[in-house]
């Protein structure tokens, strides 16, 4: 028979053998509940960044963008792209964020014009976009756990095409929320 003694730290052996335990090192009876597991933080934001962006072929059109997001849905879409050619270019891009945790894909773009020199208009095409969206709050446990993302940039590209080769770069989806 075996008993364990909190107050005093023993253990009775059979009948007759007693060994003194140190408090410390006993166990908790099994019916002692357990602390809850400590849940994961939530991000407090994340920044997605392009760097710099080029075109192949001689394309004379360059950029970059950046997004922020928040956990109570609020955002930042900021980019520019800048013509220092000739021929005037349709510009776009998109920002694919995949909640690795429900499957649903978060999408940020924008189209734009730069003209060049024989084109009259501003050789940038900036932007700035703010908001917020409640799917995004709504997610942001699951975000926080674990995304995936992926941006695409064009001239004189089809915006559907920038899409879907962002969607597809960051896996299936649930389901495709379009925020901008």
């Amino acid at each position: 028979m075996t008993s364990i003694s909190k107050s005093f730290g023993l253990v009775n052996i059979a009948s007759h053998d007693i060994f003194r335990i140190p408090n410390d090192l006993l166990v908790p009876s099994p019916s002692a509940p357990l602390p809850p597991p400590t849940p994961d933080p939530l991000l407090p934001n994340i920044e997605l960044d392009t760097g710099s962006i080029s075109f192949n072929n001689g394309v004379p059109v360059g950029g970059h963008a950046h997004l922020s997001l928040f956990p109570d849905g609020s955002y930042s879409f900021t980019g520019n792209f800048h013509d220092s050619g000739a021929t005037s270019y349709d510009t776009s891009l998109v920002f694919a964020l995949k909640d690795d945790v429900h499957g649903s894909v978060f999408t940020f773009s924008h189209t734009g014009r730069t003209h060049g020199t024989f084109e009259a208009g501003s050789r940038d095409d900036n932007w700035g976009v703010s908001g917020t969206n409640p799917a995004l709050a709504a997610a942001w446990g699951g975000i926080s756990s674990s995304y995936n993302s992926s941006w695409n940039a064009g001239a004189n590209l089809d915006l559907g095409s920038l899409l879907d080769g962002a969607i597809k770069a960051v896996g299936f989806a649930g389901a495709v929320i379009a925020i901008v």
